[in-house]
């Protein structure tokens, strides 16, 4: 079983567990990662370790979000949120590229435990990336994520926690060490009430990937 407490309520039993991840996982993150870098040119990337993050008070409050984010759906008599393809004036819908991916994986008949099945596009629901240092890293998969009092970077869109499609953009913030590589987050997100480049969302951590090399 992929997912360690599939059978435990997060909302009664408590848990916090990472697990590293199989190496055909691993595979599949690092074949994502390259996939989602837009400008990697010749460069190639690879998941030295990644873990998996299971957490129940960070994914009750992301359910929990998730709820509200359906029921301000509901009143708003929309059938879903704006995309993000839309809000920058294409015609048509399109695909975040973590899910086009996903997507092609899938279809080519591949065997994977890192899929779009379960998430909910009507709410705008994607995986995205989310680089950072190692020691915020490590603090995020203990306390979730917050928002900076003082933010080092990541303010060209005002305060708030920054997430990209394109994992090259967010390797830019993961600082990079010689011996370890650099970290960056797999997280799920949902968004409401998208402005083009800013939107109200909550992540809930999925996969750390500790050592990435480029």
């Amino acid at each position: 079983v992929y997912w360690q407490h599939c059978n435990v309520n997060p909302r009664i039993d408590s848990f916090d567990k990472q697990y590293n991840v199989r190496r055909n996982s691993a595979k599949v993150l690092e074949a994502l990662a390259q996939g989602c870098w837009v400008d990697a040119g010749a460069r190639r990337l690879r998941v030295v370790s990644a873990r998996r993050i299971e957490h129940s008070n960070i994914w009750n409050r992301y359910v929990q979000f998730k709820l509200r984010l359906r029921s301000e759906l509901k009143d708003s008599g929309l059938p879903e949120f704006a995309s993000a393809e839309l809000l920058e004036g294409k015609s048509h819908r399109g695909l975040v590229l973590t899910h086009r991916f996903l997507n092609e994986l899938a279809s080519s008949g591949a065997q994977t435990t890192i899929s779009v099945d379960n998430l909910e596009e009507i709410i705008q629901e994607h995986l995205l990336w989310h680089g950072t240092s190692k020691e915020s890293a490590e603090a995020i998969v203990k306390a979730d994520f917050r928002l900076p009092k003082e933010a080092k970077h990541g303010q060209r869109f005002g305060s708030g926690l920054y997430f990209a499609e394109d994992s090259g953009r967010s390797l830019r913030y993961a600082p990079t060490d010689a011996k370890n590589g650099c970290q960056m987050l797999s997280v799920f997100t949902a968004l409401s009430r998208a402005l083009r480049a800013d939107a109200i969302h909550r992540g809930a951590l999925r996969w750390l990937c500790d050592g990435i090399s480029s």
